[in-house]
């Protein structure tokens, strides 16, 4: 299943711009999460790294 058609299923009424609105701000949030993690753990091996002799 794709996800259009799961926002088609959660939101019948909705449009094809609005899914394409629904879908774009879902891939934002998940695309965020996934460098807001990536640059945690960068963080966190680089400041082991500096301040462990």
């Amino acid at each position: 299943m794709y996800i259009t058609d799961k926002i088609k299923d959660e939101n019948p009424e909705a449009d094809f711009k609005e899914i394409s609105r629904i879908a774009m701000n879902r891939s934002y949030k998940f695309a965020n999460k996934t460098y807001n993690s990536f640059a945690l753990d960068r963080f966190k091996e680089s400041a082991s790294q500096h301040y462990l002799i």
